[in-house]
This record gives C-alpha cells, sequence and structure tokens, in this order.
C-alpha cells in the first residue's frame, strides 16, 4: 500500500489511487478541503481524470482539485449520474474551474438538475471516453 509522508498539514492519505497521482498527499484533521500533492514533475506531466459519480463527493473533488490547480497538474473532471449534485455547491464548482476541461454530462444533468443550464459545459459519455483515453490516471469518486 503507498503512503504518503506526514507534513505540516496534519494526516496522511494512504490511499492507493491517490497515492498514484501523487507521491504525497495529505489533508489536514478536521479539514478534508485542503490537501496537499507532491507532484513527480521531474519525470513529466501526468494528466488525471477526476470522474464524479457520487453526491457524497463533494469534499474529497474540492481538496484534490485545489491541490492539483496549486501544484499546476494538469486534470480534466467528468462529472455524471448522482455526482451531478456536486454541480450545486458553488465551492466544488470553482473547484473544477482550475480543470482544464470540466464537463457534466447532458442527461445525468437533465434528469436530477432543476436549473436548465448546468455551471460547467454539458457533454456525452463521449466526451468521458475521450479524457479516459488521454488520462494518465484516473480517480472516481
Amino acid at each position: 500500500q503507498a503512503r504518503g509522508r506526514p507534513g505540516e498539514y496534519g494526516d496522511t492519505c494512504n490511499s492507493p489511487c491517490i497515492a498514484a497521482v501523487a507521491r504525497s498527499t495529505s489533508f489536514a484533521r478536521g479539514n478534508p478541503l485542503y490537501w496537499r500533492c507532491d507532484l513527480d514533475t521531474e519525470q513529466g506531466s501526468m494528466r488525471t481524470l477526476i470522474v464524479i459519480s457520487s453526491e457524497k463527493a463533494g469534499p474529497a473533488l474540492c481538496g484534490l482539485a485545489s491541490a492539483l490547480g496549486r501544484s499546476n497538474h494538469p486534470f480534466d473532471c467528468f462529472v455524471t449520474g448522482r455526482g451531478v449534485a456536486v454541480l450545486n455547491d458553488e465551492q466544488c464548482v470553482e473547484q473544477l474551474s482550475k480543470a482544464e476541461r470540466a464537463v457534466v454530462c447532458e442527461k445525468s444533468w437533465a434528469g436530477a438538475a432543476s436549473e436548465a443550464e448546468p455551471p460547467i459545459k454539458a457533454g456525452s459519455q463521449t466526451n468521458h471516453s475521450a479524457f479516459a483515453l488521454e488520462a494518465d490516471h484516473i480517480l472516481c469518486l
């Protein structure tokens, strides 16, 4: 199991999925919205795809997108299924603006949202497939 190194922000996240993206990922105890990623930029840029399909993914999405944005790590986001609920949170939408490409499945949005227009670009599972093809790592939340 991959482990990050303890840092100034508190507990270490030991998720193998996240450790695959970053050599070290940690978050502050009591503040899951502040994550730290120490990326290996010497070996070139790795593209990450974050797939959001759960309404409970908001805190993890915000923290991870913030950390990836601060480290200038290229990432894309695709929001589908029940994950469209995170688009009701202004903080999540703000963090999604750090992604190079952020798309919500138009069918998921139409089935679950109360507003006609989503706060990010609407697309389809074809976008999801294209993002996955280009990604070095895929994180599913």
